[in-house]
């Protein structure tokens, strides 16, 4: 499926699961509050 300036994708509900990742929610909101304390923190004390 295709022509002189475009190109299409066929929908034929054929696809592949190849992988399965899953992430903890916690370690990554934690990760993110203590990287927002140290910023918080660099930036008070450059101000001081």
């Amino acid at each position: 499926m295709a022509g002189q300036s475009w190109a299409a994708i066929r929908k034929n509900d054929q696809y592949r699961v190849t992988a399965v990742r899953e992430v903890p929610l916690f370690a990554t909101l934690a990760s993110l509050a203590v990287l927002l304390l140290a910023v918080t923190g660099m930036w008070y004390r450059e101000g001081r």
